[in-house]
């Protein structure tokens, strides 16, 4: 008896497994664009993220990098000074009279071997060794400020100090000696603006806000400060130098400069070979031109040095200096200028 051929069973399991294929098919397309399009996502968010560094660099360096300290490189380098000779070992002393000395930390201005920006700075450390010496007296009111001048001090001519090189943390008043009011720029600044220019968080203060203000320091760091002041008489005692004995003064006193150094030159016989001093803001009326000789305050300073017997004042990158000695030991001094 022959068996029966089951055609419809058949089909339908053909048809069962046509449709079972089409689905693992479709699955396996599913799968494979589901991993296509994941791939691409990582592939866009990856894309994202270094574009995202990227341009927190590109802000870092745009916003930071114009704010940091970069040494200026002279067009040539300073002359170097020449060695120390004998011929001298019988002269006293020479003596230095820095009002407002600051940090004693410098750009490359002066001199490329000490990388000072200060002449008087640069020729104390270059010459004070070299005979007959230099004996120097540096004063800065501002605290913090001074701590750091003691510790760069320091630096240069060992611990402790030689006797020849005194510090003192203190102001100099025209006219009076006791405790005065000083404008300084509160530590605060330095931490909330910490790439903010060094001058400008550290090298600022004044018996004058308005002065301080001018820096565009937010008023809210600028605070005021009780500091010993002491009269140029009195300045000289504490320095232990007769009027007549001091060879180079030099006075950075931000708006003050003009009366400090007339009040020293109204002391009998206070006539330093070289007067240096700031003439950006002379007076509190310069508005930061000071160094122009029709400036009322530069023109009768100007006046006034010559008729004391100096010669025709020097003005450099915003310093005024007058001349009266030809003694080879003071022209080192401005051997030290470009």
């Amino acid at each position: 008896m022959e068996t029966p051929t089951v055609i419809g069973h058949v089909e339908n399991e053909e048809d069962e497994a046509s449709v079972g294929l089409k689905d693992h098919d479709r699955d396996g397309k599913e799968k494979f664009s589901s991993r296509v399009a994941w791939t691409k996502t990582k592939t866009i968010i990856l894309i994202v993220v270094i574009l995202l560094i990227l341009a927190l660099v590109v802000i870092y360096l745009i916003r930071y990098g114009r704010n940091q300290v970069k040494p200026v490189r002279p067009e040539k380098e300073a002359p170097m000074l020449p060695p120390c000779t004998t011929e001298r070992s019988s002269w006293p002393p020479v003596r230095l009279l820095q009002i407002g000395a600051n940090d004693f930390e410098y750009n490359a201005m002066w001199s490329s071997i000490h990388g000072t920006d200060d002449r008087s700075q640069a020729w104390l450390v270059e010459r004070w060794q070299c005979p007959p010496g230099i004996e120097a007296l540096l004063i800065e009111p501002n605290p913090p400020v001074f701590k750091t001048l003691q510790k760069n001090v320091e630096k240069y001519f060992g611990h402790p100090l030689p006797k020849s090189i005194q510090l003192a943390q203190a102001a100099v008043c025209a006219n009076k000696t006791g405790s005065v009011p000083f404008w300084v720029i509160s530590e605060r600044f330095a931490e909330d603006f910490p790439n903010a220019p060094h001058w400008q968080k550290y090298q600022l203060s004044s018996f004058s806000k308005e002065q301080v203000l001018v820096s565009k320091v937010p008023e809210k760091y600028v605070v005021s400060i009780g500091v010993p002041c002491y009269s140029p008489a009195d300045t000289l005692k504490i320095a232990g130098f007769a009027a007549d004995t001091v060879g180079v003064f030099a006075v950075d006193a931000e708006g003050f400069d003009a009366e400090i150094v007339r009040a020293f030159l109204d002391l009998p016989d206070f006539r330093p070979e070289i007067i240096k001093f700031e003439c950006t803001w002379i007076d509190r009326d310069g508005a930061g031109k000071g160094c122009d000789v029709n400036h009322r305050s530069m023109h009768e300073m100007r006046e006034s040095l010559v008729n004391k017997g100096y010669s025709v004042p020097i003005q450099s990158n915003g310093d005024f200096q007058a001349v009266r000695s030809k003694m080879s030991i003071y022209r080192d001094f401005f051997t030290l200028n470009r």
